[in-house]
């Protein structure tokens, strides 16, 4: 961050590499899609349990799954994308205006500083999901101009978050919980973030990783 990087600093050793190609599952066609049409308002649809059950099971033996019919309006989601493409395509000197510290992670940052060797050839943008954060970052970077991008941000950010949390009122249901047993946790908007990875092209693409391994610790 407080200095130049060259392409070397990203390159990866063989014996880090990932030993199942990116393609593999290209073919897969029993990863779960999940429709919430007409469940969207909770138990009066005869088909919540159901779906509840369906959304338990993807995550049992998947770890995920892609929604559909979810509610969230294309508008508001094409909004998102084309603000963040504005944002990733601006001059890197302005980009910089909003650049995260080194003691808190949030803002931007040209690379994850946090790798600190083997470093992930992306872009980051990384806030919490506060209005008022969106809103401050938005500034040092646009100035004045930072409504159009603070609005998109801000309208998918809530969108997501009540989809979120329909999620995993539904996911509680499903294992036989109080529907609250996980939202409950998240009351403060500040208890989640987003973070958005950008990959732009690389001259040493065969050398580099965008993504590092991720390792999730359940207790």
């Amino acid at each position: 961050m407080g200095h130049k990087l060259s392409v070397k600093n990203f390159i990866w050793s063989t014996e880090e590499w990932p030993e199942i190609n990116h393609d593999d599952f290209a073919d897969a066609d029993d990863i779960p899609v999940i429709s919430l049409q007409g469940v969207l308002d909770g138990r009066k649809n005869p088909n919540y349990d159901k779906v509840c059950q369906v959304m338990v099971k993807a995550c049992e033996k998947w770890g995920f799954f892609k929604l559909v019919d979810h509610g969230v309006a294309l508008e508001t989601i094409e909004s998102f994308m084309g603000s963040l493409n504005g944002l990733f395509d601006l001059p890197m000197e302005q980009k910089l205006k909003g650049v995260r510290s080194a003691s808190l992670p949030l803002g931007y940052c040209a690379t994850n500083p946090d790798y600190g060797k083997n470093l992930p050839w992306a872009e980051i943008l990384q806030l919490l999901q506060s209005p008022e954060q969106v809103v401050g970052f938005a500034t040092k970077v646009f100035g004045d101009q930072h409504q159009r991008f603070s609005k998109a941000m801000i309208d998918y950010l809530n969108a997501l978050d009540n989809l979120g949390m329909t999620i995993f009122e539904m996911l509680a249901h499903g294992l036989g919980l109080p529907d609250d047993f996980f939202t409950k946790h998240f009351e403060e908007k500040e208890a989640t973030m987003i973070r958005v990875n950008r990959y732009p092209p690389c001259p040493l693409q065969k050398n580099v990783l965008g993504l590092g391994a991720i390792q999730t610790l359940i207790p």
